[in-house]
């Protein structure tokens, strides 16, 4: 038998008045906002004063916000709340500028020619020379009824030819198998020069080529061809000898290059069928890239609207990743409409289309090492705004997609290639074969065009914008030929380098071809000698764009581009890359100057950071209905917000409503100036911080009418900087020290580490790494403020501070890379306005604003933050608290709190009578007595909240956890009112299941479940952990109470049991919800509050079901439904589990 006592008290009518307070709300940024975070808004004038001011900060996630396609922004990015203080002032900056720029860079100085010069790099040529023939056979294939007048005559380029000679002609020709082909012969009709020729055989099976073959190829011959010189008989002598089967066929390549525009052989040859010969001729140049770029004539990018396909290859060096936009269009705004990270920092690839409003569509996708660099790839980016369809294809396979994509591509009137539209982040390694349509290419287009070059026998040529092959001869070395529209090119600007294919690599513009040279295959035995020699391969030297700029107005211009090659060193390479011999090329110096002029005139505009956020990661989140606020106490602030003001805020990637309440009254001290000893906020590195090279020691002017100073800092660390990259690295994950000196004395030192915030943030779980603890920030939180006061150490009219950083560590030089943003205010205050001033600063619970659900609703002692605002030391203050209708109980604090100093104070609650109200549901709290005396100022003596009850269970029920494979970072504790432990789990066991029945006495308890590693019961970052569930179940193993599993570091749940107050815990449907909706294939359906085993379905408009699964549920749970398969139209998704159901529609298009 259950039994329970009451604890229940007597209840007595009462209710705590608060003193009157004039109140205003400036309502400044709203919902309605979709894309403004700037603007002007009216405040009373400087003849209203307050005594406190808070900024509230709402974020809401909504389909209407324009950053990315998700509701909420998918990334953790700095915002900042500014007042822009105009000042009637104006200025205007001296500026300097570079008188020229080579690329991105301002060399001091740089030395060019006006003829290009070469590298000559060596490659093992070992020739083969024949002594005295012993025995010898010749055996001629061909009927020479054909001129071969293309394979051995290239024009400054390469030929690529492979022939099929099969077994039949070889047999009766008289080729005797087992015994080596010692020579090749071929009968020259017109002799002339062949530059590097590389001559390769194998047998195949094959009777036809289509393509080139490239797998088994032996190199018998690679020499110079100067023995094709005259007409008659032109014999190679082979260094490997080749030995035919008598079975196979024969494949036979020959692969020629050459740099000058001298007339080659013509060879006699055969007519054959088409699968016989396979070949290519002429140049295959790409270009190499560093901190260069390839401008583009934007003209005809004008004609895109809803379509485009970008096609390029790459091949990024070793460097990768760094941040890189290999392409960037803008438009007269300066705003992106295309552009493709490949990759940035993180190995992501980013491809981004469209605009509106500053805001673009984009699908991002991790990538491997081997798909960024090391090797050629061909990438494709497509969009199609009427679809909504974005996707990104990688050597002709679909690799990424997204949906819901309808910002149009319009506007556009400058590109580049190989960096960004302000040659920023430049890609660094090489390009080939840019093309770009104004229509939306099909995949099997695509596939099919892979490994191709594109030409007018493409199906799309018609809407081509652009087709660079960047096989220009080094002549022309600084433009690029567009294919598609000869009127517009493209420039190579900066030091772009041309490179070329060999000849045994070429393949992109080949085909079969109807003519087949003539060979004699001489088999025999000789005495011979092998010389060890080399081929030189040339290669281009860099070219050099240099870009003139002249000072016009307030402003430069570009007014002049001289293109000519790199001076210097030319260098001789043998086989093993090792520099043997130089040549000076020299040429003439440029020197560089500094353009000094005066920008255009601008308004003096100091702009004040009130506060600073960070967004969280909004995959999957919803921050609910009204959404979810944050409140900063920017009272020190008010001098600046009165009259006009204009205020900024947040980005665009959730809907923001920033409101001001001013609460009417006196301020605990008035600040009488404001100052920023080392200038505005700004992002600083690591290495500067350290060597003090940034920050370093300053002397302010003190203002005479200040009798108090406190320096506000508020900082946050980022980047992932280290010798190598991985971690540990700085400053977004290093715990560091923070210091602060006052005339050369040490006032204070402090930590920005957010150890266990993050964990602990009441927006989760969020849809990326949340939980981990960062230097000063947690993403879907404000930055917190650091204070320090520094009146005992300010003697005299000036003041000298400094700030330090615990030093960069020498093993690891790397994380100097790091950065801090930095906003350090100095508020000079005058003298307190009340000598004894006791206030009632904050009530952390009860209440039910959001900021604080993880520790309310309670049963347990309220908790209030207390602050002497007096200038009177604090020892003692006497408060009354209680809910409204409710019994009024009284507790008196001592201690000791300097002026402005805080403390939170616990106020005891003895019996469950305390909780016992009215449906008003208040909480108010009111001090009095301060240190025996009378409180000087009474309108902050009082403060009320709003609060929630816990949740009511009327029966006995089942405490329910599966472990994961952490579970020694796992327990349980249930507490009741008073603080006595009833019930705990420690010690726990990996992938267990522990299931206790709890019987209770009526009463309140709290519980908390707690996961010292930080990361809960399930984290997406770390699968290896496993996952876990929680949650309460009845008697009959049904749910009563579902723990969302990914809670970070924990769960705190008040319950109460039998009659106490509460409120009942119905079990309510899990939320569900899908996107992107509508879809033209997969969708993510999102599930929230509910684990454990479920059906899936979808049922089609006639309730047919159509798709069926099971599907594990942990808290917060991604599903993904391909659609693509089912035909267009509205589909019902439907999740069952434990006799709950929850359902969404979803539109399939």
């Amino acid at each position: 038998m259950n039994l329970r006592r009451s604890l229940l008290g007597g209840s007595l009518s009462f209710s705590l008045l608060a003193c009157a307070q004039d109140t205003l709300h400036v309502q400044t940024l709203s919902f309605d906002s979709i894309t403004t975070r700037r603007g002007w808004f009216q405040i009373p004038d400087t003849t209203h004063h307050y005594r406190k001011v808070l900024m509230h900060h709402t974020l809401k996630c909504d389909a209407a916000t324009t950053q990315d396609q998700y509701d909420c922004g998918e990334w953790d990015y700095l915002t900042y709340n500014f007042i822009h203080e105009h000042t009637g002032s104006l200025d205007s900056a001296a500026l300097q500028y570079p008188w020229f720029k080579v690329g991105s860079a301002a060399p001091p100085s740089i030395e060019t020619v006006d003829v290009p010069a070469y590298d000559q790099w060596a490659e093992p040529a070992p020739k083969r020379t024949i002594l005295s023939v012993i025995t010898e056979s010749d055996h001629a294939v061909g009927t020479a009824d054909a001129v071969d007048a293309i394979s051995l005559n290239v024009d400054r380029g390469a030929a690529r030819s492979q022939y099929l000679f099969m077994a039949a002609e070889l047999a009766a020709a008289g080729l005797q198998p087992g015994m080596p082909i010692e020579r090749l012969r071929f009968p020259l009709l017109v002799g002339g020069e062949v530059g590097r020729l590389t001559v390769r055989m194998k047998q195949t099976p094959a009777s036809s080529i289509s393509t080139f073959d490239d797998v088994g190829l032996i190199t018998v011959f690679h020499q110079s061809g100067e023995v094709f010189a005259s007409a008659g008989t032109a014999t190679l002598d082979l260094v490997n000898p080749y030995t035919w089967d008598g079975t196979s066929n024969l494949l036979v390549e020959l692969a020629t290059e050459k740099e000058t525009s001298t007339a080659g052989p013509q060879l006699s040859a055969t007519t054959v069928a088409v699968g016989q010969a396979f070949q290519e001729v002429g140049r295959d140049g790409q270009v190499r890239v560093n901190d260069d770029f390839i401008g583009l004539d934007p003209a005809p990018l004008s004609v895109l609207t809803t379509e485009v396909t970008i096609l390029f290859r790459a091949k990024g060096d070793a460097s990768l990743p760094v941040n890189t936009s290999v392409f960037e269009a803008r438009n007269a705004q300066n705003q992106r409409v295309l552009n493709i990270h490949l990759p940035w920092s993180n190995g992501s690839v980013y491809w981004d289309a469209g605009n509106v409003g500053g805001s673009y569509d984009r699908i991002n996708k991790a990538a491997t090492t081997a798909e960024t660099e090391g090797q050629w790839n061909e990438w494709a980016f497509t969009k199609n705004t009427v679809t909504g369809s974005m996707k990104i294809y990688l050597n002709g396979v679909l690799w990424h997609s997204g949906s819901g994509m309808t910002r149009p591509m319009t506007g556009i009137v400058g590109a580049n290639f190989g960096a960004a539209g302000d040659r920023s982040v430049p890609y660094r390694g090489e390009l080939d074969d840019l093309v770009i349509f104004s229509s939306e290419l099909d995949a099997a287009t695509i596939a099919s065009w892979t490994g191709r070059r594109i030409d007018a026998t493409h199906p799309a040529w018609a809407s081509a914008l652009y087709a660079f092959g960047f096989d220009e001869t080094v002549d022309v070395p600084h433009m690029a030929v567009n294919a598609a529209d000869a009127a517009h090119p493209a420039w190579l600007m900066g030091t772009v380098q041309r490179t070329y294919t060999p000849a045994t690599s070429v393949s992109r513009a080949s085909g079969s071809v109807l003519v087949r040279p003539d060979i004699t295959f001489t088999q025999g035995s000789y005495t011979d000698v092998i010389a060890p020699l080399e081929l030189l391969r040339p290669t281009p030297r860099t070219g050099v764009a240099r870009e003139i700029f002249q000072v016009n107005g307030n402003s430069v211009l570009a007014v002049d581009t001289v293109f000519s090659f790199l001076a210097g060193q030319a260098y001789t390479y043998d086989a093993n890359n090792v520099a043997t011999d130089s040549l000076l090329i020299t040429g003439t110096t440029y020197t560089n100057d500094t353009l000094d002029y005066f920008g255009v005139p601008f308004e003096v505009v100091n702009n004040w950071e009130i506060g600073r956020y960070i967004t969280p990661y909004g995959i999957g989140l919803t921050l609910g209905p009204n959404g979810f606020r944050w409140t900063y106490d920017v009272t020190d602030y008010q001098h600046l917000l009165h009259d006009s003001v204009e205020v900024s805020g947040g980005n665009q990637q959730e809907l923001l409503d920033l409101d001001f309440e001013l609460i009417g009254g006196t301020s605990p001290r008035p600040v009488v100036n404001l100052q920023r000893p080392w200038g505005p906020m700004a992002s600083r590195s690591y290495g500067s911080l350290s060597d003090d090279t940034q920050m370093a020691a300053v002397t302010v002017a003190l203002d005479p009418q200040a009798t108090q100073w406190t320096m506000r800092s508020r900082l946050t660390g980022h980047g992932h900087n280290s010798n190598d990259g991985n971690y540990p690295h700085c400053c977004e994950w290093k715990d560091n020290t923070h210091y602060l000196y006052a005339n050369g004395t040490q006032v204070d030192d402090w930590h920005i580490w957010q150890e266990n915030d993050c964990a602990l943030n009441p927006v989760y779980p969020q849809g990326g790494t949340w939980l981990g603890s960062r230097e000063g920030w947690c993403p879907g939180d404000l930055v917190k403020d650091h204070m320090t006061e520094l009146t005992p150490f300010v003697s005299g009219n000036t003041l000298t501070l400094d700030y330090g950083i615990t030093p960069v560590p020498s093993n690891n030089v790397g994380m100097a890379g790091g950065n801090y943003v930095m906003n350090m205010d100095l508020f000079e205050f005058g003298p307190a306005t009340h000598a004894l001033d006791a206030e009632v600063y904050q009530v952390k619970r009860p209440t039910d604003e959001g900021y604080r659900k993880r520790e309310n609703p309670i049963c347990i002692d309220p908790l209030v933050v207390l602050r002497n605002a007096g200038a009177q030391d604090l020892t003692s203050v006497t408060f009354a608290y209680g809910v409204s209708g409710g019994t009024v109980k009284y507790h008196t604090w001592t201690g000791l709190l300097k002026h402005m100093q805080t403390t939170e104070v616990t106020l005891p609650v003895t019996d469950g009578s305390f909780w016992m109200g009215d449906a008003e549901q208040r909480f108010t709290v009111t001090l009095s007595g301060p240190n025996g005396g009378v409180d000087q100022y009474p309108d902050n003596d009082t403060y009320t909240t709003h609060f929630a009850l816990p949740a009511v269970y009327t029966e006995n029920f089942i405490v329910y956890l599966k472990t994961n494979n952490r579970a020694s970072e796992n327990s349980i504790t249930i507490r009741d009112q008073v603080g006595t432990v009833v019930y705990s789990r420690s010690g726990l066991s990996n992938n267990t299941i522990y299931q206790d029945t709890l019987s209770l006495w009526d009463g309140c308890y709290t519980l908390e479940l707690l996961d010292t590693g930080n990361d809960g019961l399930s984290y997406w970052a770390d699968t290896q952990a496993g996952t876990g569930q929680f949650r309460f179940k009845r008697l009959n193993n049904s749910t009563l109470k579902s723990f969302q599993a990914e809670f970070g570091r924990s769960i705190h749940w008040a319950f109460t049991l039998g009659g106490f107050v509460g409120v009942p815990d119905a079990q309510q449907a899990f939320a569900v919800s899908a996107f992107p909706n509508p879809t033209s294939g997969v969708v993510r359906v999102h599930v929230a509050d509910m684990d454990g085993p479920a059906l899936l379905e979808v049922l089609d408009q006639q309730g047919r079901r159509v798709q069926a699964r099971n599907v594990e549920l942990t808290g917060e749970t991604d599903v993904n439904i391909d659609l693509s398969g089912e035909a267009q139209g509205l589909y019902l998704v439907r999740l069952l589990s434990e006799g709950r159901t929850a359902t969404v529609r979803v539109m399939r298009q």
